[in-house]
C-alpha cells in the first residue's frame, strides 16, 4: 500500500488494518511479521492497532545508525569504520542474542569516546528496540527481517502516480497498482469494497 502525505498517516493505518484483518479472516493460520523503522508512531500503530505477531525494526535501519554511530568514532569511510561495521553487521544479523553483543559494543565506544554523541543515541536505540532485534532467530524461522522490498514497491507506485497525476488522481493510480494483487488473491471484490466507499457520491439529477 502507499499513500500520498497525511497527518499522522491516519488513512493509510486504517486501510492497512483492514486488509490485514481481511486476510487473517480467510487464512487464520498465517504468521504476521510486522516491520518499520523505530520512529515511535510507527512502533505504536504496529504494536496497538495490528493483530498480534512479530513485531522487528527493519534491519537497514538497525545497521544505518550503527554505521553512524562506529563513522562517529572511527571516522567516516576509514578502513577501521568499514571493517568494525562489517564485524557487528553479522553479529546482530547471524547471532542470536547479537543485539546484546552490539549494546555492548556501543558502551565500550562511548567509554571512549564519551563525546560522541552519535555512538549515546545509537546505544540508547538499540536498547529502545532490542525486543524487535532477534534477527537471527528470525531468519532461522525463514522470515523476513527487513522491509526493503515492500517499500520499494510502494515508492515505484508513488512515483508512476504522481508524475501524471495530482494529490486525488494519484491516490486512484496507487490503488489501480494493488488490482493485479487482489485478483491473484482471489479478493479483488472483497478489497474493493474497502476502498469503494472512498469514493461515493451523492449525485442529484435535475
Amino acid at each position: 500500500m502507499a499513500r500520498a502525505p497525511q497527518a499522522n498517516k491516519r488513512t493509510l493505518k486504517a486501510s492497512l488494518a483492514a486488509e490485514v484483518c481481511a486476510v487473517l479472516a480467510k487464512q487464520p493460520g498465517l504468521r504476521i511479521v510486522k516491520i518499520a523503522d523505530g520512529v515511535d508512531d510507527n512502533c505504536s500503530f504496529l504494536s496497538d492497532e495490528l493483530p498480534d505477531g512479530i513485531e522487528a525494526l527493519d534491519f537497514f535501519h538497525a545497521t544505518e545508525h550503527l554505521h553512524d554511530a562506529i563513522a562517529a568514532a572511527y571516522g567516516d569511510s576509514t578502513l577501521k569504520t568499514r571493517h568494525r561495521f562489517e564485524e557487528l553487521r553479522e553479529v546482530l544479523r547471524d547471532q542470536v542474542g547479537g543485539v546484546e553483543k552490539v549494546i555492548r559494543a556501543l558502551d565500550h565506544l562511548r567509554k571512549q569516546f564519551p563525546r560522541r554523541d552519535e555512538i549515546r543515541r545509537c546505544a540508547a536505540y538499540s536498547r529502545k528496540h532490542r525486543a524487535r532485534m532477534s534477527y537471527a532467530t528470525m531468519r532461522a524461522d525463514g522470515l523476513m527481517i527487513g522491509s526493503g522490498l515492500v517499500e520499494a514497491a510502494c515508492k515505484r507506485s508513488s512515483r508512476s502516480a504522481s508524475s501524471s497525476a495530482g494529490c486525488a488522481g494519484a491516490e486512484a493510480c496507487r490503488r489501480s497498482s494493488r488490482h493485479s494483487g487482489w485478483d491473484q488473491s482471489e479478493r479483488f471484490e472483497e478489497a474493493w469494497a474497502l476502498l469503494a466507499a472512498e469514493y461515493q457520491v451523492e449525485v442529484t439529477c435535475s
